[in-house]
């Protein structure tokens, strides 16, 4: 691996980290809802700011999920299997929506560095 490459891979899984650091933040301080229904409810009020997905979704709740985002222009994400309940303190847990704010302005920006951002149109 080059010089280059392995500044962006070490870049990748620090903003990763960086990544799962606000998600926690987030859901300590009450901006997060986790579960399917909670978070499509909290998209379909215009409430949420990011969608996100465990990889391991099912393709039922991927494509639900994934409608409400595009319908309602919410920004989509995939995370690795299992971070999504590792960062939230909610192990097996596949999806989570977090409010419109800050820390969803920070943790997308942090997503984007990772390459696991989806835009809602393309989910």
């Amino acid at each position: 691996m080059n010089e280059d490459a392995a500044r962006n891979h070490d870049g990748g899984a620090a903003a990763l980290r960086k990544a799962t650091g606000l998600l926690g933040l987030a859901r300590r301080a009450g901006q997060t809802v986790s579960g399917e229904d909670g978070a499509i409810a909290l998209i379909r009020k215009g409430n949420a700011a990011l969608a996100l997905m465990d990889e391991a979704t099912g393709p039922n709740t991927s494509k639900r999920l994934a409608d409400a985002c595009r319908y309602h222009n919410v920004t989509l994400s995939r995370l690795p299997e299992g971070m999504l309940g590792d960062a939230i303190g909610k192990p097996n847990r596949m999806v989570a929506a977090v409010q419109k704010g800050s820390l969803a302005d920070s943790l997308s920006a942090a997503l984007m560095e990772t390459a696991y951002i989806v835009k809602a149109e393309l989910a």
